[in-house]
């Protein structure tokens, strides 16, 4: 699909970063689908934080689902960590708090 690295084909479509909408139509997919307990006093505010770091780090909202398939709720610790990643943040750290979000 590549010509060369980092040069994309003319026959590559471009899809640009996840809007907020998408993300917040993420969060409710995952949140009805497993019966999440959300706090929705932070909720908006977690899914702008969550969009503009997804957009900053060019990351898809793939990434995102992974991270919202493994949760048990949504209070405002939860959508505390998710709105605060950042890229620096080591792989290793950020498995802990996963691991400890996930526990009941």
């Amino acid at each position: 699909m590549f010509v060369q690295e980092d040069q994309p084909s003319e026959q590559m479509l471009y899809v640009g970063p996840p809007r907020q909408d998408e993300v917040k139509s993420l969060f409710h997919y995952y949140r009805l689908r497993n019966g999440l307990r959300t706090d929705w006093r932070s909720f908006s505010e977690a899914v702008i934080s969550v969009t503009r770091n997804l957009c900053a780090k060019g990351e898809r909202l793939k990434s995102m689902g992974v991270q919202l398939k493994s949760l048990t709720n949504l209070d405002t610790g939860t959508l505390t960590t998710l709105s605060r990643q950042t890229s620096e943040e080591c792989a290793r750290g950020r498995r802990t708090v996963w691991l400890e979000l996930r526990s009941p």
